[in-house]
């Protein structure tokens, strides 16, 4: 089977084979049988082009928001200072503006349901 989309919903009630796709996808995973390719080329972990976003937030409990926010550019050897001015931007662009600081068990749910949009930002 070919199938050449640009974007997908995933929608079943098996949410353990939903998140194996993803990961499939994602580069984060492999298949037992067959192939998936991406622009012709195996799905690998660390493309900028793939990502998936949690339903629920997935924080690092012992980072601040600020540091949570950074963390992925941080694995990609951003800038110190391009990574601050960067999570300012985004926790600005989700009104999460004065809870930098903070930590996630410090977030109200309402602060919290905003975390997933800034994976959309990134």
């Amino acid at each position: 089977m070919s199938l050449q989309v640009s974007s997908f919903l995933l929608s079943d009630r098996v949410g353990a084979e939903r998140r194996r796709w993803l990961n499939v996808l994602a580069g984060l995973e492999k298949l037992q049988r067959g192939q998936v390719f991406i622009d012709s080329a195996l799905p690998k972990a660390g493309r900028d082009d793939i990502a998936y976003m949690f339903a629920r937030p997935a924080l690092l409990p012992w980072k601040t928001v600020i540091e949570n926010v950074a963390f992925g550019m941080e694995i990609k050897g951003i800038d110190f200072q391009e990574r601050c001015d960067r999570s300012r931007e985004l926790i600005r662009r989700v009104s999460l503006r004065g809870f930098e600081t903070a930590y996630p068990a410090q977030l109200s749910r309402v602060c919290a349901s905003a975390w997933p949009l800034l994976g959309l930002l990134l």
